[in-house]
C-alpha cells in the first residue's frame, strides 16, 4: 500500500533584484526587476496532469505594469501561457496593477515530485505577451445567435435581440442554441417553459485571454424577472464551465420525477408525479439529434448504466442534484447508438453543494435541500430527450461536456472497487471534486509538533485513579489489558495507521481516483478517522515519529476533505437542514477529535470552531426540548448519541464545552431513560422451560424505525454518568440506574469500547427515576403504570416529524401488559415494508408512509390519554407518490389505570379513519396462537399465554367497532418472536372507525365483561371478580351517554366504581358523573372519592368547574387547592371552584 501524504504549494515573495546571469529568458528578450516564486510539491504519491491552477498576486506600489507581467516555468525553462482576471489597478490611469489572479495550466506534477514557476513583473513599458494563438474563436455577439469554439467543440449562444412587445418565451430558442462535437454537426437547442413574457436578450464577452473566454447571456422577462447564463470556454478541453442565475419566484406544477427503487437505489428512468418547479429551461436533444441512451452512474454502485431511451413513455433520471453527492447524480450524458453518430452531450455537477437555493422552497415541513435546484433528464413522447433545469431563485454551477461516445464510454481511468472509470467520472473527480487548484491551498505539510501525551479523555496524572476505577468494575475487566497499555503509554506505534478504504487500500488514494461522487460516503471516511484519532492520542508517548507524521498528514488531508463544502452538503450548510443529521454528527465528531489530536495544525482552531458550530445546530435543531433526536430512536439516533458521547467527553476533558450544563443535552439524557421498556429477556426466553434469570431481563428501546437493532440494547447511559456526574449528580445517578437496567453496566462497543470504558463512571451511585406517562415531543408519547415492578404497564406510540429511515410505523404502538411484551413493532425481523406487520392502520388504496403528530395528551390517576394524527396525504404537498394512500387517521389511546394489581390496567384503542378507501387494522402480537371468536363471541380475540412458566399473561382483544369484524391471523416469520409472533388484522369499508379494548390479565383471571351503552364508543366494563365497574367513553366526536349509574357529555372520560367509592376522569368533555358524584365543567378534571373526602386535580386554562359531591357534602367543607386552604359550603352537594391556569391538585374534607 502506498502511504499518501500531502500536497502543498508554497508561494514566496522574492525581493527585487537586478538582472543577473541565469535569469529567465523571456520571449521579448527583456528582463524584469521583480518576481515571485510558486512551488508545487506532491507528497500524496499522486500524479497530477493538465491542471488549471490560480493564484492571487499582490503587487507592491508602482512596481507592475499590466504588459510587463510574465509567467516562467523554471523546470522546463520556458515562458508559460497565462491569463489574468480580477485585475485591480492602483490609479485611474490604469498604469500600475495592484492585484490580480493569475491562472495557468500545469502540464504535469509528478507523484512525489515538484514544479517551480516564477511570476515576473516590472514598472516599465512593455509590449503585451506574445502568447500562443488560442483556438478560442467567436462570431459577432450582436447577432441574434453567435458561435464560439475552443478547438474541440463549439457552442451556439443567444446574441442580442429586443422585442417591440413581449412575446411568449416558449416560441423562441433559449440561451443555448446548439452544440457541435466530433461529428461536426450542430445538434440540440434550448427553450424556456414558463408563463413569463420575454422582452429580449443580450450577450457580452466578460473575460478573454489565451486560456478561456467568458460569455454572459441575459434573458429579461416581464415583471422584472431575468435568467442569466455564463459560459466559460477553455481552450483545448472538451468542456465548458456554466453558471446560471435567475430571480424567478417559485411556481409549482405537477411534474414527473425520478423514482428511487428499494433501499434508495436508482430505478433507471422510472418516475412518479409530484410537485416540481413549473418554470424551466429545457436543453432539447431532438434538434438534429435523436439519442437513444442515457449514460449515468448507478446509484450506490461503482458501475455505469446505459439505459435505453424509447420515447414511447415518460422516463426521468436525476442528472445533477445538490445533495448526497456520494450516492447519486454526479453527471449524466446521452448519445445515439447509430453507428455514424458519435456525439455525446453531458452535464457534470460542479461544486453542487454550493448551489444557492432556499432549503424549504417546496415543502416547509421537511427541509430536504435542493428540490428547486435539482436537474433532471427526461425522455418524453413528442419531446424525445431533454435536460430539465428548474428556474426558481437558484444559482447553479456545472460543466457542459461534448465529446466522442467511442472514447468517453471506455473504462480507461483508475476507478474503484475493481472498476475502471469513464471520462465523465474522471472529469468530475479531476475538475469538480479534487482539482489541484483546491488541494494546493490546504495546509498539509506543516512543521509538526507532537503533543507528547494523551489529551482526548484523560491526562497522565489521572491514569492511576482511572485504572483503579476500571479494574473495580466487572463488565470492564475484559478490556483491562488494552486499557493498561493505553494508560501507561505502551500501546505501540503499530496501532497508528491511516484510514483504510472500504474497497481495500488507502482512503486518500481512493478519493483521488474516484472523487466525492464515487460512492465514498461521509461515514466511510469519518468513522475510521475517529479510530485513528484515538490511536494517535493513546500512543502519544510511544510512537515512531516518521510513521506518525505520515498518518497525521493523511488525517489533515481527510479532515480538509470532509470540511470542504463540495463534499457533504448536510455538514457544511450554514443554515438548518433536517436530512440525515446522524451522518453529519459522524462528520463533525471526526473533525473535532482531529482538531484535538492535531493541535499544531494551522487549521486546528478553525476545525474546532466548525465542530462547535455544528454541535450547536445539533442541540438547536436536531434534539427537541424533550430530548428526542431527528432520526429513529432504535438505530440512527442511538448511533448519533453514541458518537456525541465520545465527542462531548473529549470536549469536557479539555475544558472546551461542558454539555452537562446544556438543557438539550440534559433533556436527551432524560429521554434515553424515559423511553426504556419494562425489563425483558430475548423474546425466545419466554418459551423456555427454565425460569428467566434476573440479569437477562433488560430494559430496551422500542424498535421503531429502519433496521432497528435486533436487541435494541441502549449502552449509552454509561457515558452519561461520566459527563453528568459533576454538574448534575441526580441525572447522573438516574443514568447509572438506566445503564444497569438496560445492559448490566457494559460499555458501548460499536467502533470500539475503549472510549466508553474511559468515559463511563461506574462509581456513580444508581438512583431510581420517577417514570410516568409522558409526551415526548419529536417522538410521540409513553404511557406507564406500576413503575418500577415486574408487572409494569407500558405503551409507546410513535407520531412525529421523523421521516428519515422510517417505514410504515406512524401511529405504531409498542405495548407491555403486566410486565410482558404483547404488541410489538419489529416482530417482522428485517422486512420493514410489510405494513400489516406494523401495529398501524393501513388502507386499500396504497402505502401509508408519512408523518404523524401528537395533538392531545392528558394524564390523571385514573386514566391517561393520547391522540396522534396521521394526516391525509403524502409528505410533500400535491399528488401522492405512486401507490400512496389518500387516507389518514387519528389514533386515540386511553389507558385506564388501577393503583393495585388485582384490577388490571387496560387500553382502549380507537382509530378515526379518513379517506376514500377501505382500511385494515393491524396488530403484530407476541403470544400463543391467537384464538378468534373466543368465548363464542365474534368480536373477541384471545391472545393466550405462551406455554411456559415465564409468560403467564392472557390478553383479550374486544372489538367495539366493528361489532363483527373480519379477523385474520397469520404467522410473522423470520423475526425475533419466532413461532410466537403473529399478525392479527381486520378489515372494513371506507370511513368506518375502529375501537378495540386491549385487556391484559393474569391467565388464571376470568376475562372482563364488556357491554356497550348507547354507542360502540361508550361501554361498561366489569373487571375479573367484579372488583371494579368502569364506565368508559372514547368517541370520535362529542356524544351523550347514560345508564342507571352513569352520565356523560363529551368525547372521552372514565368513571370507576370500586368498593362503593367513585373515581371519575373527565378527559375531554363537560360532564361526567357516577352515582351522583362527578364533575360539571370543561375538562380535563379528575375527582376521586376517599375515606376522608375527595381528592382531585385539573389541567388547562383558568376556569370555573362544579364538583358533584353528593348531598352529605353540603356545608363546613375545607378545600385545599395548591396548598391553600379555605372553608366553603356546597348547596345541594355541588361545590363551585375556580381553577388556576396550568396543572393543579385539590382535596376536599370535613374537619
Amino acid at each position: 500500500m502506498n502511504l499518501t501524504r500531502t500536497t502543498l504549494t508554497i508561494a514566496c515573495l522574492c525581493l527585487a533584484l537586478p538582472a543577473r546571469a541565469g535569469a529567465p529568458k523571456l520571449a521579448d528578450g527583456k528582463g524584469r526587476q521583480f518576481s515571485r516564486g510558486i512551488r508545487l510539491t506532491d507528497v500524496l504519491n499522486h500524479k497530477w496532469v493538465d491542471e488549471l491552477v490560480t493564484y492571487a498576486v499582490d503587487f507592491p506600489a508602482k512596481q507592475a505594469t499590466l504588459n510587463s507581467i510574465r509567467l516562467y516555468d523554471v523546470d522546463r525553462e520556458k515562458e508559460v501561457p497565462f491569463q489574468l482576471s480580477g485585475i485591480v489597478f492602483r490609479d485611474g490611469k490604469r498604469r500600475f496593477v495592484k492585484s490580480a489572479v493569475i491562472a495557468f495550466f500545469v502540464d504535469e506534477l509528478p507523484a512525489m515530485g515538484a514544479r517551480n514557476y516564477t511570476v515576473l513583473w516590472d514598472p516599465g513599458a512593455f509590449a503585451s505577451a506574445s502568447q500562443p494563438a488560442a483556438a478560442l474563436k467567436g462570431t459577432d455577439l450582436k447577432a441574434e445567435t453567435f458561435e464560439v469554439t475552443n478547438g474541440l467543440f463549439s457552442v451556439r449562444l443567444a446574441g442580442r435581440k429586443r422585442f417591440d412587445s413581449p412575446v411568449e418565451a416558449a416560441t423562441v430558442a433559449g440561451p443555448l442554441r446548439g452544440f457541435k462535437g466530433p461529428d461536426g454537426v450542430w445538434r440540440a437547442t434550448s427553450r424556456f417553459v414558463t408563463n413569463a413574457k420575454l422582452l429580449g436578450w443580450k450577450a457580452e464577452l466578460v473575460e478573454q485571454g489565451p486560456l478561456w473566454k467568458l460569455y454572459r447571456v441575459r434573458f429579461e422577462f416581464d415583471g422584472g424577472r431575468f435568467y442569466e447564463l455564463e459560459l466559460k470556454m477553455v481552450v483545448g478541453h472538451p468542456y465548458a464551465y456554466v453558471t446560471e442565475r435567475n430571480n424567478f419566484r417559485l411556481r409549482i406544477a405537477e411534474l414527473p420525477h425520478p423514482l428511487c427503487g428499494r433501499s434508495g437505489h436508482m430505478d433507471h428512468g422510472k418516475c412518479y408525479t409530484r410537485w416540481g418547479v413549473a418554470d424551466q429551461l429545457r436543453i432539447l436533444m431532438k434538434e438534429n439529434f435523436d439519442p437513444d441512451i442515457c449514460y449515468t452512474p448507478k446509484t450506490f454502485s461503482y458501475g455505469f448504466a446505459q439505459d435505453p431511451l424509447k420515447h414511447d413513455a415518460v422516463k426521468v433520471w436525476t442528472a445533477v442534484r445538490p445533495v448526497f453527492p456520494s450516492v447519486d447524480a454526479p453527471w449524466l450524458g446521452t448519445y445515439s447508438t447509430e453507428e455514424k453518430t458519435n456525439d455525446l452531450i453531458a452535464i457534470v455537477g460542479r461544486d453542487a453543494a454550493h448551489w444557492e437555493y432556499p432549503d424549504s422552497s417546496i415543502n416547509p415541513h421537511h427541509l430536504t435541500p435542493g428540490v428547486n435546484a435539482e436537474m433532471h433528464f427526461v425522455d418524453e413522447p413528442g419531446e424525445h430527450a431533454y435536460y430539465r433545469i428548474p428556474v426558481a431563485r437558484a444559482v447553479r454551477h456545472w460543466l457542459l461536456a461534448v465529446g466522442d461516445k467511442r472514447e468517453w464510454t471506455k473504462l480507461r481511468y483508475p476507478g474503484g472497487h475493481q472498476t475502471g472509470y469513464p471520462y465523465l467520472a474522471y472529469l468530475r473527480t479531476k475538475v469538480c471534486d479534487l482539482p489541484l487548484d483546491k488541494v494546493k491551498d490546504w495546509h498539509l505539510d506543516w512543521e509538526q509538533k507532537l503533543p507528547g501525551q494523551p489529551r482526548l479523555f484523560f491526562s497522565p496524572d489521572q491514569a492511576e485513579a482511572l485504572l483503579k476505577r476500571i479494574e473495580a468494575h466487572e463488565p470492564f475487566k475484559r478490556y483491562l489489558p488494552k486499557v493498561k497499555r493505553i494508560l501507561t503509554g505502551e500501546g505501540g506505534a503499530k496501532m497508528v495507521r491511516g484510514v483504510g478504504a472500504h474497497t481495500g487500500g488507502n482512503m486518500v488514494d481512493l478519493l483521488l481516483r474516484v472523487g466525492y461522487s464515487g460512492f465514498v460516503q461521509s461515514i466511510s471516511i469519518v468513522r475510521p478517522m475517529r479510530g485513528v484519532a484515538e490511536a494517535l492520542d493513546y500512543n502519544a508517548a510511544a510512537m515512531d515519529p516518521a510513521q506518525v507524521a505520515r498518518t497525521r498528514r493523511e488525517m489533515a488531508f481527510l479532515t480538509s476533505v470532509v470540511t470542504d463544502g463540495d463534499y457533504w452538503q448536510y455538514a457544511w450548510n450554514k443554515g438548518r437542514t433536517s436530512y440525515l443529521p446522524n451522518f453529519g454528527s459522524d462528520l463533525y465528531l471526526a473533525v473535532g477529535l482531529m482538531a484535538l489530536v492535531l493541535p499544531d495544525h494551522p487549521n486546528s482552531k478553525q476545525w474546532l470552531q466548525y465542530m462547535l458550530g455544528e454541535l450547536d445546530k445539533e442541540f438547536t435543531y436536531y434534539i427537541s426540548q424533550d430530548g428526542v433526536g431527528e432520526e429513529n430512536i432504535a438505530n440512527y439516533y442511538l448511533w448519533t448519541w453514541r458518537q456525541l458521547t465520545v465527542l462531548l467527553a473529549a470536549l469536557k476533558h479539555n475544558g472546551i464545552f461542558d454539555a452537562a450544563k446544556h438543557p438539550r443535552y440534559q433533556a436527551a439524557c432524560r429521554f434515553w431513560i424515559e423511553i426504556l421498556t419494562p425489563p425483558q429477556p430475548k423474546l425466545a426466553a419466554y418459551a423456555a422451560a427454565e425460569p428467566i434469570k434476573p440479569e437477562e431481563r433488560l430494559r430496551r428501546v422500542p424498535p421503531f424505525g429502519d433496521h432497528g437493532f435486533s436487541n435494541n440494547v441502549c449502552l449509552e447511559h454509561g457515558g452519561q454518568t461520566g459527563i453528568l456526574k459533576d454538574a448534575n449528580p441526580q441525572l447522573a445517578g438516574e443514568s447509572a440506574w438506566a445503564w444497569r437496567q438496560a445492559c448490566g453496566a457494559k460499555p458501548a462497543t460499536h467502533m470500539g469500547a475503549i472510549p466508553h470504558v474511559l468515559i463511563a463512571d461506574p462509581t456513580v451511585a444508581p438512583r431510581v427515576p420517577v417514570l410516568q406517562s409522558r409526551r415526548l415531543r419529536g417522538f410521540g408519547a409513553i404511557l406507564r403504570n406500576h413503575f418500577p415492578s415486574d408487572k409494569e404497564t407500558f405503551l409507546a406510540i410513535k407520531a412525529s416529524r421523523i421521516y428519515s429511515h422510517h417505514h410504515p410505523d406512524e401511529g405504531g404502538i409498542h405495548l407491555f401488559g403486566r410486565g410482558v411484551p404483547i404488541i410489538l413493532d419489529a416482530l417482522h425481523g428485517r422486512d420493514y415494508y410489510r405494513e400489516e406487520w406494523h401495529p398501524i392502520v393501513t388502507f386499500a388504496d396504497g402505502k401509508t408512509h408519512r408523518r404523524g403528530e401528537v395533538v392531545e395528551f392528558q394524564t390523571s390517576p385514573l386514566a391517561d390519554f393520547v391522540a396522534a394524527d396521521t394526516p391525509v396525504g403524502p409528505l410533500l404537498p400535491g399528488p401522492p407518490e405512486p401507490g400512496m394512500t389518500r387516507g389518514g387517521s387519528r389514533r386515540q389511546v386511553l389507558l385506564v389505570k388501577s393503583p393495585t394489581l388485582d384490577v388490571p390496567d387496560y387500553f382502549v384503542l380507537q382509530d378515526i379513519v379518513y379517506g376514500p378507501a377501505a382500511s385494515q387494522f393491524n396488530l403484530p402480537v407476541f403470544c400463543g396462537k391467537p384464538q378468534v371468536g373466543a368465548g363464542g363471541k365474534a368480536n373477541r380475540v384471545l391472545l393466550p399465554p405462551i406455554d411456559s412458566p415465564n409468560y403467564g399473561v392472557a390478553t383479550d382483544l374486544i372489538f367495539l367497532s366493528p361489532a363483527k369484524p373480519d379477523i385474520a391471523v397469520s404467522p410473522i416469520t423470520k423475526g425475533e418472536g419466532g413461532e410466537h409472533a403473529w399478525a392479527v388484522s381486520a378489515r372494513q369499508p371506507a370511513r368506518r372507525n375502529w375501537a378495540v379494548v386491549i385487556y391484559p390479565r393474569d391467565n388464571e383471571m376470568a376475562p372482563p365483561t364488556v357491554e356497550t351503552l348507547d354507542s360502540p364508543s361508550a361501554l361498561r366494563l366489569t373487571s375479573p371478580g367484579k372488583l371494579a365497574v368502569d364506565y368508559v367513553v372514547a368517541a370520535p366526536g362529542p356524544l351523550s351517554a347514560q345508564s342507571e349509574d352513569f352520565r356523560f357529555t363529551g368525547q372521552c372520560g372514565v368513571a370507576r366504581l370500586r368498593e362503593g367509592r367513585v373515581s371519575v376522569s373527565l378527559v375531554d368533555g363537560t360532564e361526567i358523573r357516577c352515582r351522583q358524584i362527578g364533575v360539571f365543567g370543561k375538562g380535563p378534571v379528575w375527582l376521586t372519592e376517599t375515606a376522608a373526602g375527595f381528592t382531585g386535580g385539573a389541567d388547562g386554562p383558568q376556569r370555573d368547574i362544579y364538583l358533584l359531591l353528593g348531598r352529605q357534602w353540603t356545608s363546613d367543607l375545607v378545600l385545599t387547592l395548591n396548598g391553600k386552604r379555605q372553608k366553603l359550603n356546597s348547596p345541594n352537594g355541588v361545590l363551585a371552584i375556580e381553577l388556576p391556569e396550568g396543572r393543579c391538585e385539590f382535596a376536599i374534607e370535613k374537619p
